[in-house]
């Protein structure tokens, strides 16, 4: 049952509902959009993060999280917002768009992680990551991972970032929510044609977990869609921000939203 700890509404204007990444929590996206003008924006803690508990009767889903963010637009009143997200988030718009498209006027995927089929390359490593994190020593043991190596020797600030999955809020369950929506998807390839929303795509280069080419995909498969490239998060996070924030601003100026 989600309760107002859960999430976070700040600012006023254009709605915007903006989902944080797997493993993060809400303030992600408070942290990341707090300059982000003329907007009330919306984001919450996903089932299993932050003040959200896990429910181990539950299988973690794109459409479990999704539904759930319905329910707290529902909660506030809020009948059609702008949807975005971040990695995990990204997916969640997506879902949403499909799912219930009169909800959603418009999209903003911001370093998508996922596009149609289960464990896609790039979060490989989580997988390895969730053995590791139910053994004794397991963030000693997934140090010597090649992966997570290659990926300490490229970008130390990105290693650190997975790292962090040693010591998140509702640690415990860390394991079965990587597993579990490593192996999920946004939705079906066949589905992305039903996709004819305005539609703003954010990537970045020197991303392992968010390459650049998986934005490029989403870009290709939705018409229309506007593509940014972004400063690498992990080696330029300010000029990061600074251009996620000026993107978005711009889109919204564009975007009308039904109040119904």
């Amino acid at each position: 049952m989600v309760n107002s700890n859960q999430y976070t509404i700040q600012g006023s204007g254009k709605p915007l509902v903006f989902q944080h990444g797997l493993g993060a929590n809400r303030f992600q996206i408070t942290s990341l959009l707090k300059t982000l003008e003329n907007t009330r924006l919306l984001t919450m803690d996903a089932p299993g993060h932050g003040h959200f508990p896990y429910d181990p009767g539950c299988t973690p889903s794109f459409d479990w999280f999704t539904d759930e963010v319905i329910r707290v637009m529902d909660i506030n009143g809020i009948y059609q917002a702008v949807i975005g997200g971040l990695s995990m988030g990204s997916g969640i718009a997506i879902n949403m768009a499909l799912r219930y498209p009169g909800r959603v006027a418009a999209l903003i995927l911001l370093r998508p992680a996922w596009f149609c089929s289960p464990v896609p390359d790039n979060l490989k490593i989580l997988l390895s990551l969730a053995d590791c994190l139910e053994l004794k020593d397991g963030d000693k043991i997934f140090k010597e991972d090649a992966l997570f190596q290659k990926m300490q020797a490229d970008l130390p600030a990105a290693a650190a970032s997975v790292m962090g999955m040693f010591d998140r809020d509702q640690q415990q369950f860390t394991s079965r929510l990587l597993r579990a929506m490593v192996k999920d998807q946004p939705c079906p390839h066949e589905k992305i044609p039903a996709i004819e929303l305005p539609t703003l795509v954010i990537g970045n280069d020197e991303d392992p977990l968010h390459p650049w080419e998986m934005a490029d995909m989403w870009h290709q498969a939705i018409p229309g869609s506007i593509l940014v490239k972004a400063p690498s998060r992990y080696a330029e996070p300010d000029a990061h921000q600074s251009t996620v924030v000026s993107a978005i601003s711009e889109f919204l100026n564009e975007i009308p939203i039904n109040h119904q």
